[in-house]
């Protein structure tokens, strides 16, 4: 039996309970999903690698060796070329490997999902950036004898430099 006056319905530390609940709950959810999206636009950077080394791959097979930054134009920060940048300035750059697109062995060059860089993106600048260099006249940098092009994209998930070097050309 009821109490005579009684009223129906949650004290308002039950609500706040509730509520604490609930946004800790959220919260974390929202952690989990962060890292998630990190982990795809990750794999989403591998596959870019893979597709510009092919593209490489193809310009090579014909003309023997891949461009440096200052042949085609595309020179920034110690003759980096970055897919976030031109000039060391942070704008999305048209001149990222743009003889592959010039000369037609690939439609579009892919950029980094964020492709926020600046300055040295991998080695001292902040954001996220595609780099490109060709190691052309650089023999400290050859593999058995080959001369190498490198690829550098920054790992969201632990902030790690990834690099694909390719023997290109024996020297």
């Amino acid at each position: 039996m009821k109490a005579k006056g009684a009223k129906k319905g949650f004290t308002i530390i039950e609500l706040l309970v509730v509520m604490a609940i609930i946004a800790i709950l959220a919260a974390a959810a929202l952690i989990g999903l962060s890292r998630q999206q990190a982990k795809a636009r990750d794999t989403s950077r591998i596959s870019d690698i893979s597709k510009i080394r092919t593209y490489l791959a193809d310009y090579i097979s014909e003309k023997n060796e891949p461009k440096t930054t200052t042949e085609y134009g595309g020179t920034d920060s110690g003759n980096w070329d970055y897919s976030s940048q031109t000039g060391g300035v942070k704008v999305a750059n048209p001149e990222f490997l743009k003889f592959l697109t010039a000369e037609g062995y690939a439609a579009e060059i892919p950029k980094d999902p964020i492709n926020d860089g600046t300055g040295d993106v991998h080695y001292g600048g902040t954001g996220y950036a595609y780099a490109y260099y060709y190691y052309k006249d650089a023999p400290s940098q050859d593999i058995n004898g080959y001369k190498t092009y490198q690829l550098n994209y920054k790992r969201e998930i632990d902030g790690g430099i990834a690099t694909d070097v390719e023997a290109v050309i024996r020297r």
